[in-house]
């Protein structure tokens, strides 16, 4: 979030991703808020990644079994 705010390149090729893309904008006016006010948003951006990477991981697993249930019927 840091370098996408000082790099525009870098800004726009992240943004192409729909879940960074959130996560950039949700950091919108983090410089206008008070410290306590920071520690908060830090913490709960902290706990969303840490949820979204959870779902992700379940999705890929998901994604996984599935692919492999198909080619073991495929063989049978």
């Amino acid at each position: 979030m840091i370098t996408a705010r000082h790099s525009p390149s870098l800004d726009r090729w992240l943004r192409k991703n729909r879940i960074i893309k959130g996560y950039l904008d949700s950091g919108e006016g983090f410089l206008n808020l008070s410290w306590m006010r920071r520690i908060q948003f830090v913490l709960w951006l902290c706990l969303k990644i840490f949820i979204d990477t959870i779902v992700l991981i379940f999705a890929f697993v998901a994604g996984l079994l599935t692919f492999s249930v198909k080619k073991y019927e495929s063989f049978r």
